[in-house]
Protein backbone atom coordinates (compact mmCIF):
# COMPACT_ATOMS: atom_id res chain seq x y z
CA UNK A 1 0.00 0.00 0.00
CA UNK A 2 2.75 2.74 0.61
CA UNK A 3 4.76 1.87 -2.67
CA UNK A 4 1.00 2.60 -4.47
CA UNK A 5 0.87 5.97 -2.39
CA UNK A 6 4.34 6.60 -3.56
CA UNK A 7 3.53 6.00 -7.38
CA UNK A 8 0.62 7.94 -6.85
CA UNK A 9 2.36 10.91 -5.45
CA UNK A 10 4.96 10.83 -8.20
CA UNK A 11 2.13 10.92 -11.13
CA UNK A 12 0.77 14.04 -9.41
CA UNK A 13 4.17 15.58 -10.00
CA UNK A 14 4.64 14.59 -13.79
CA UNK A 15 4.30 18.13 -15.92
CA UNK A 16 1.42 18.43 -17.81
CA UNK A 17 0.85 18.34 -21.82
CA UNK A 18 0.41 21.70 -23.43
CA UNK A 19 -3.33 22.96 -23.99
CA UNK A 20 -4.89 25.74 -26.08
CA UNK A 21 -4.25 29.58 -25.39
CA UNK A 22 -6.28 31.36 -22.42
CA UNK A 23 -9.20 33.52 -23.74
CA UNK A 24 -9.58 36.50 -21.24
CA UNK A 25 -12.18 39.00 -20.33
CA UNK A 26 -11.67 41.83 -18.03
CA UNK A 27 -13.68 42.77 -15.24
CA UNK A 28 -12.66 41.43 -12.12
CA UNK A 29 -9.39 41.26 -9.58
CA UNK A 30 -8.36 39.38 -6.46
CA UNK A 31 -6.16 41.75 -4.78
CA UNK A 32 -3.78 40.10 -1.65
CA UNK A 33 -5.16 42.21 1.66
CA UNK A 34 -3.42 39.52 3.97
CA UNK A 35 -1.25 36.46 4.58
CA UNK A 36 -1.01 33.56 6.97
CA UNK A 37 2.53 32.61 7.91
CA UNK A 38 3.53 30.94 11.40
CA UNK A 39 6.00 33.05 13.39
CA UNK A 40 9.49 31.36 14.58
CA UNK A 41 11.47 31.05 17.29
CA UNK A 42 12.10 34.52 18.81
CA UNK A 43 9.00 35.95 17.01
CA UNK A 44 11.01 35.56 13.52
CA UNK A 45 8.22 34.80 10.45
CA UNK A 46 8.86 31.74 9.01
CA UNK A 47 7.47 29.14 5.87
CA UNK A 48 7.85 25.55 4.64
CA UNK A 49 4.36 24.98 7.16
CA UNK A 50 3.30 23.17 3.71
CA UNK A 51 0.04 24.18 4.38
CA UNK A 52 -2.55 21.60 2.28
CA UNK A 53 -6.22 23.22 2.66
CA UNK A 54 -8.46 26.04 4.24
CA UNK A 55 -11.88 26.73 5.70
CA UNK A 56 -13.49 29.73 7.32
CA UNK A 57 -16.59 30.49 9.22
CA UNK A 58 -17.51 33.52 11.26
CA UNK A 59 -13.91 35.29 10.14
CA UNK A 60 -11.79 32.54 11.76
CA UNK A 61 -9.43 30.49 9.33
CA UNK A 62 -8.71 27.02 9.84
CA UNK A 63 -5.76 25.23 8.12
CA UNK A 64 -4.11 22.20 7.86
CA UNK A 65 -0.96 21.13 7.22
CA UNK A 66 1.61 18.76 6.84
CA UNK A 67 2.37 18.93 10.57
CA UNK A 68 -0.37 17.03 10.99
CA UNK A 69 -2.55 19.75 13.45
CA UNK A 70 -5.09 21.85 12.41
CA UNK A 71 -4.12 26.15 13.47
CA UNK A 72 -7.09 28.16 13.64
CA UNK A 73 -6.33 32.14 12.57
CA UNK A 74 -8.41 34.70 13.38
CA UNK A 75 -8.85 37.09 9.84
CA UNK A 76 -11.96 39.10 11.44
CA UNK A 77 -9.87 42.62 10.82
CA UNK A 78 -8.19 41.59 7.82
CA UNK A 79 -10.92 43.52 5.31
CA UNK A 80 -10.79 46.63 7.19
CA UNK A 81 -7.13 46.68 7.98
CA UNK A 82 -4.79 49.55 5.70
CA UNK A 83 -2.60 47.76 4.04
CA UNK A 84 -1.26 43.83 3.95
CA UNK A 85 -2.29 42.76 7.17
CA UNK A 86 0.04 39.68 8.39
CA UNK A 87 -1.30 36.96 10.91
CA UNK A 88 1.60 35.20 12.33
CA UNK A 89 0.10 33.79 15.58
CA UNK A 90 -2.91 30.99 15.62
CA UNK A 91 -5.85 31.69 18.30
CA UNK A 92 -5.61 27.88 19.16
CA UNK A 93 -3.66 24.68 17.30
CA UNK A 94 -4.71 20.92 17.96
CA UNK A 95 -3.09 18.06 16.78
CA UNK A 96 -5.03 16.07 14.74
CA UNK A 97 -5.97 11.79 15.55
CA UNK A 98 -5.28 10.78 11.88
CA UNK A 99 -2.09 10.90 9.62
CA UNK A 100 -1.46 13.26 6.96
CA UNK A 101 -4.28 15.28 6.59
CA UNK A 102 -5.22 16.89 3.22
CA UNK A 103 -8.54 18.36 3.27
CA UNK A 104 -11.33 20.39 4.96
CA UNK A 105 -15.05 20.19 4.54
CA UNK A 106 -17.13 22.36 6.18
CA UNK A 107 -20.74 22.10 6.46
CA UNK A 108 -23.42 23.73 8.87
CA UNK A 109 -21.44 23.95 12.16
CA UNK A 110 -19.19 21.29 11.62
CA UNK A 111 -16.00 20.74 10.35
CA UNK A 112 -14.83 17.48 8.50
CA UNK A 113 -11.23 17.44 8.33
CA UNK A 114 -9.77 13.98 6.60
CA UNK A 115 -6.32 12.59 4.93
CA UNK A 116 -4.78 9.61 5.03
CA UNK A 117 -5.65 7.50 7.46
CA UNK A 118 -9.42 8.31 7.89
CA UNK A 119 -10.82 11.78 9.73
CA UNK A 120 -12.50 13.42 12.77
CA UNK A 121 -15.41 16.17 12.87
CA UNK A 122 -15.41 19.36 15.03
CA UNK A 123 -18.12 21.32 16.39
CA UNK A 124 -17.54 24.83 15.22
CA UNK A 125 -20.36 26.32 16.89
CA UNK A 126 -17.61 28.76 18.89
CA UNK A 127 -15.60 29.47 15.61
CA UNK A 128 -12.51 30.54 16.99
CA UNK A 129 -12.29 27.19 19.55
CA UNK A 130 -13.23 23.94 17.49
CA UNK A 131 -14.14 20.57 19.40
CA UNK A 132 -13.93 16.94 18.33
CA UNK A 133 -17.23 15.74 18.25
CA UNK A 134 -16.87 12.17 16.22
CA UNK A 135 -14.69 10.79 13.47
CA UNK A 136 -14.97 8.18 10.11
CA UNK A 137 -13.17 6.24 8.13
CA UNK A 138 -10.32 4.37 9.90
CA UNK A 139 -6.26 3.64 9.09
CA UNK A 140 -6.99 2.25 5.79
CA UNK A 141 -9.34 4.83 4.35
CA UNK A 142 -7.21 6.76 2.30
CA UNK A 143 -8.87 10.06 1.49
CA UNK A 144 -7.75 12.63 -1.22
CA UNK A 145 -10.72 14.46 -1.66
CA UNK A 146 -14.25 15.05 -0.05
CA UNK A 147 -18.06 17.00 -0.89
CA UNK A 148 -20.88 17.24 0.53
CA UNK A 149 -23.77 16.95 -1.54
CA UNK A 150 -27.55 16.58 -0.18
CA UNK A 151 -27.03 15.62 2.95
CA UNK A 152 -24.01 13.27 1.50
CA UNK A 153 -20.11 13.07 1.59
CA UNK A 154 -18.31 11.56 -1.06
CA UNK A 155 -15.09 10.14 -0.93
CA UNK A 156 -11.98 9.80 -3.26
CA UNK A 157 -10.52 7.01 -1.08
CA UNK A 158 -7.48 6.13 -3.25
CA UNK A 159 -9.11 2.70 -4.41
CA UNK A 160 -12.33 3.45 -3.75
CA UNK A 161 -15.26 6.15 -3.36
CA UNK A 162 -17.24 5.69 -0.08
CA UNK A 163 -20.19 7.75 0.28
CA UNK A 164 -21.36 8.72 3.66
CA UNK A 165 -24.41 9.49 4.92
CA UNK A 166 -25.24 12.50 7.41
CA UNK A 167 -28.91 11.40 8.20
CA UNK A 168 -27.97 9.65 11.53
CA UNK A 169 -25.46 11.40 13.08
CA UNK A 170 -23.37 14.27 11.39
CA UNK A 171 -20.32 13.47 14.34
CA UNK A 172 -20.41 9.49 12.83
CA UNK A 173 -21.30 9.69 9.29
CA UNK A 174 -22.63 6.10 8.04
CA UNK A 175 -21.00 4.52 5.04
CA UNK A 176 -23.81 3.73 2.66
CA UNK A 177 -21.99 3.11 -0.79
CA UNK A 178 -18.86 1.58 -0.91
CA UNK A 179 -17.13 1.35 -4.54
CA UNK A 180 -13.96 -0.58 -5.11
CA UNK A 181 -12.04 0.69 -8.04
CA UNK A 182 -10.95 -2.48 -10.20
CA UNK A 183 -7.55 -3.63 -9.70
CA UNK A 184 -4.38 -1.43 -10.40
CA UNK A 185 -7.21 1.49 -10.66
CA UNK A 186 -7.12 4.68 -8.72
CA UNK A 187 -8.90 7.86 -7.30
CA UNK A 188 -8.29 11.00 -6.49
CA UNK A 189 -10.69 13.83 -6.95
CA UNK A 190 -14.14 13.79 -6.97
CA UNK A 191 -17.73 16.23 -7.44
CA UNK A 192 -21.22 15.98 -7.93
CA UNK A 193 -23.20 17.50 -10.61
CA UNK A 194 -26.96 17.21 -10.31
CA UNK A 195 -27.66 13.36 -10.65
CA UNK A 196 -23.91 13.10 -11.91
CA UNK A 197 -20.81 11.49 -9.56
CA UNK A 198 -17.86 12.46 -11.59
CA UNK A 199 -14.02 11.28 -10.17
CA UNK A 200 -10.56 11.52 -11.27
CA UNK A 201 -7.90 9.35 -11.49
CA UNK A 202 -5.25 6.84 -12.94
CA UNK A 203 -5.00 3.09 -13.97
CA UNK A 204 -1.73 1.23 -14.06
CA UNK A 205 -1.78 -1.16 -16.96
CA UNK A 206 0.51 -4.21 -17.54
CA UNK A 207 2.74 -2.83 -20.16
CA UNK A 208 3.28 -0.73 -17.63
CA UNK A 209 1.73 2.58 -18.93
CA UNK A 210 -0.30 4.91 -16.52
CA UNK A 211 -3.86 5.74 -18.06
CA UNK A 212 -5.54 8.85 -16.66
CA UNK A 213 -9.28 8.42 -16.45
CA UNK A 214 -12.20 10.36 -15.82
CA UNK A 215 -15.70 9.04 -14.96
CA UNK A 216 -18.89 9.35 -13.75
CA UNK A 217 -21.44 7.63 -11.76
CA UNK A 218 -25.34 8.00 -11.47
CA UNK A 219 -26.08 9.23 -8.30
CA UNK A 220 -30.04 9.90 -8.74
CA UNK A 221 -30.39 7.67 -5.92
CA UNK A 222 -27.01 7.85 -3.57
CA UNK A 223 -27.48 4.38 -1.86
CA UNK A 224 -28.08 2.93 -5.57
CA UNK A 225 -24.78 4.81 -7.21
CA UNK A 226 -23.52 2.89 -10.41
CA UNK A 227 -21.32 3.59 -12.65
CA UNK A 228 -21.83 5.03 -16.08
CA UNK A 229 -18.83 5.49 -18.34
CA UNK A 230 -14.83 6.53 -18.24
CA UNK A 231 -13.15 8.00 -20.43
CA UNK A 232 -9.52 8.18 -20.93
CA UNK A 233 -7.70 11.53 -20.37
CA UNK A 234 -4.58 13.26 -21.11
CA UNK A 235 -4.15 14.92 -17.83
CA UNK A 236 -3.32 14.33 -14.20
CA UNK A 237 -3.72 16.20 -10.95
CA UNK A 238 -7.09 16.88 -11.32
CA UNK A 239 -9.50 18.78 -8.56
CA UNK A 240 -12.95 18.95 -9.97
CA UNK A 241 -15.63 21.90 -9.54
CA UNK A 242 -19.08 22.00 -10.98
CA UNK A 243 -19.32 25.67 -12.77
CA UNK A 244 -22.87 26.09 -14.24
CA UNK A 245 -23.52 22.29 -14.57
CA UNK A 246 -20.34 21.39 -16.53
CA UNK A 247 -17.72 20.39 -15.15
CA UNK A 248 -14.04 22.06 -14.83
CA UNK A 249 -11.01 20.26 -14.12
CA UNK A 250 -7.62 21.75 -12.44
CA UNK A 251 -4.31 20.23 -12.42
CA UNK A 252 -0.97 22.38 -11.89
CA UNK A 253 -0.69 23.90 -15.53
CA UNK A 254 -4.35 23.05 -17.45
CA UNK A 255 -7.56 23.25 -16.82
CA UNK A 256 -9.90 21.44 -18.94
CA UNK A 257 -13.93 21.85 -19.38
CA UNK A 258 -15.97 18.74 -19.96
CA UNK A 259 -20.27 17.80 -19.82
CA UNK A 260 -21.25 15.13 -17.91
CA UNK A 261 -25.11 14.97 -18.35
CA UNK A 262 -25.26 12.25 -20.88
CA UNK A 263 -23.50 8.48 -19.96
CA UNK A 264 -20.15 9.66 -20.85
CA UNK A 265 -17.76 12.47 -19.69
CA UNK A 266 -17.63 14.48 -22.95
CA UNK A 267 -14.98 16.86 -23.36
CA UNK A 268 -15.44 20.30 -24.70
CA UNK A 269 -12.12 22.69 -24.72
CA UNK A 270 -8.69 23.34 -22.04
CA UNK A 271 -6.72 26.13 -21.49
CA UNK A 272 -2.98 26.73 -20.42
CA UNK A 273 -3.36 28.09 -16.71
CA UNK A 274 -1.86 27.57 -13.40
CA UNK A 275 -3.55 25.98 -10.57
CA UNK A 276 -1.72 24.75 -7.99
CA UNK A 277 -4.86 26.44 -5.35
CA UNK A 278 -8.39 26.33 -6.12
CA UNK A 279 -11.44 28.04 -4.32
CA UNK A 280 -14.74 28.21 -5.82
CA UNK A 281 -16.32 31.74 -4.96
CA UNK A 282 -20.14 31.44 -6.41
CA UNK A 283 -19.86 30.67 -10.31
CA UNK A 284 -15.84 31.65 -10.43
CA UNK A 285 -12.78 29.43 -10.30
CA UNK A 286 -10.10 31.03 -8.72
CA UNK A 287 -6.51 29.83 -9.18
CA UNK A 288 -3.02 31.04 -8.48
CA UNK A 289 -3.32 33.63 -11.32
CA UNK A 290 -6.26 33.81 -13.23
CA UNK A 291 -10.32 33.52 -12.12
CA UNK A 292 -12.33 31.61 -14.33
CA UNK A 293 -16.03 31.02 -15.03
CA UNK A 294 -17.45 28.72 -18.00
CA UNK A 295 -19.91 31.26 -19.79
CA UNK A 296 -21.76 30.27 -22.51
CA UNK A 297 -20.31 26.83 -22.22
CA UNK A 298 -16.87 28.11 -22.96
CA UNK A 299 -14.16 28.58 -20.55
CA UNK A 300 -13.74 32.47 -19.70
CA UNK A 301 -10.91 34.05 -17.89
CA UNK A 302 -12.83 36.89 -15.73
CA UNK A 303 -10.14 38.42 -13.91
CA UNK A 304 -6.69 37.98 -12.63
CA UNK A 305 -5.51 37.11 -9.23
CA UNK A 306 -2.79 38.78 -7.11
CA UNK A 307 -1.38 35.70 -5.60
CA UNK A 308 2.12 34.92 -6.45
CA UNK A 309 3.13 31.61 -8.04
CA UNK A 310 3.55 28.90 -5.66
CA UNK A 311 6.74 27.51 -7.52
CA UNK A 312 7.63 24.65 -4.97
CA UNK A 313 4.15 23.00 -5.31
CA UNK A 314 3.65 19.88 -7.09
CA UNK A 315 1.01 17.55 -7.39
CA UNK A 316 -3.05 17.81 -6.37
CA UNK A 317 -4.31 21.14 -5.98
CA UNK A 318 -4.37 22.78 -2.74
CA UNK A 319 -8.08 23.45 -1.51
CA UNK A 320 -9.12 27.09 -0.71
CA UNK A 321 -12.34 28.57 0.48
CA UNK A 322 -14.66 31.36 0.51
CA UNK A 323 -17.08 33.73 2.49
CA UNK A 324 -18.17 37.03 3.34
CA UNK A 325 -16.18 38.15 0.35
CA UNK A 326 -12.87 36.51 1.12
CA UNK A 327 -11.02 33.88 -0.64
CA UNK A 328 -8.43 31.59 1.22
CA UNK A 329 -5.92 30.10 -0.74
CA UNK A 330 -3.19 27.91 0.73
CA UNK A 331 0.10 27.63 -0.41
CA UNK A 332 3.61 25.68 0.72
CA UNK A 333 4.40 28.30 2.79
CA UNK A 334 2.07 30.61 3.11
CA UNK A 335 -2.24 31.45 3.46
CA UNK A 336 -3.00 33.99 0.58
CA UNK A 337 -6.24 35.96 2.02
CA UNK A 338 -7.53 38.19 -1.52
CA UNK A 339 -10.63 40.10 -1.67
CA UNK A 340 -12.80 40.47 -5.15
CA UNK A 341 -12.68 43.92 -6.69
CA UNK A 342 -13.57 45.74 -10.05
CA UNK A 343 -10.70 45.96 -12.40
CA UNK A 344 -9.17 49.16 -13.78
Amino acid sequence: MINARILLVVLLGIVGLASSPVVEASGIRYETIGEIRLSGAGGSVVGGSDYRAAATRGGYIYVVSGGERLSVFDGRGVASASGSALIVEPTCEMMLDFGNPVGLLLVGDRLYCYGWEGGEVLDVSDPSSPVRTGFFGDRGTHIFQMVHHDGYLVAACHDRLILYSLAMNADYPTVVKDLPMEADTYVYSVCVIGERLCAAGFRKRQTGETAYWLGSWDFSTPERTALLRTVRTDERGYRLISLDGLLLAISENRTELWRVDEAAPSFIESVSVCGRAVARDGGIAVLDEVALDATDGRIEVVGRVDCPEDRCHTGLPRLGATADGLVILPRTSSIAILRRTASD
